[in-house]
């Protein structure tokens, strides 16, 4: 709603199944007091929130059950209810890891929601992929891939220009430790994320 603060948030009770649950912290005052909404009746942690047109809210999150796909749900009365959203557990791939999704409003390319993770298999992470919607989330495009190699995988989208977004992300850079370390950032094109693939439907 119109002043309401929110954040993404995540909820342990070792005694709930699942234990692990997504969920939203709000504010209606400035900052001053903060609630909590209740968990998606999923396993799921690193989760990201969007306002949708109507005011309702996304919530995109890890799935901790290693499914494959990105749990999706909605709530319209500040995470007091959740219902799935139509993606939930069989659009987006999720190898179970963190990924970045943002809503933008480009002069030249209107309102897109953009969708940032390693494009591939459960326990693994590599082929970083940046998908765009212009739906509010309902459909994506293939997704332009700015990474192939393994990698942590986490990653973050923000818009730099009108047509132009930055993605900071951990990349593949191999020590003599064979570990994974180094942070990586991307100057991307809207128009190459855009043209990558025609949407899925």
């Amino acid at each position: 709603g119109k002043g309401v603060l929110v954040f993404p948030a995540q909820i342990w009770n070792l005694k709930a199944n699942p234990i692990s649950r997504s969920t939203i912290c709000y504010s209606s005052d400035g900052g001053k007091n903060w609630k909590f909404g209740n968990g998606v009746p999923h396993r799921t942690s690193e989760c990201q929130v969007v306002e949708l047109s109507d005011g309702s809210l996304m919530l995109t999150c890890r799935n901790e059950t290693f499914q494959g796909k990105r749990v999706v749900y909605t709530t319209k009365d500040l995470g007091e209810t959740w219902q799935p959203h139509p993606t939930n557990t069989n659009t987006l791939t999720d190898p179970a890891c963190q990924a970045s999704l943002v809503t933008i409003e480009s002069k030249k390319y209107g309102r897109l929601m953009l969708y940032s993770h390693p494009n591939s298999k459960p326990k693994l992470r590599n082929h970083m992929t940046v998908h765009a919607s212009t739906d509010e989330g309902l459909t994506w495009n293939a997704g332009l891939v700015y990474d192939v190699r393994e990698c942590w995988g986490y990653s973050c989208i923000a818009l730099i220009d009108d047509e132009t977004i930055g993605i900071i992300y951990e990349p593949a850079h191999v020590s003599e430790t064979n570990d994974y370390h180094g942070i990586g950032f991307l100057r991307i094109p809207l128009s190459e994320v855009l043209d990558a693939a025609p949407a899925r439907k």
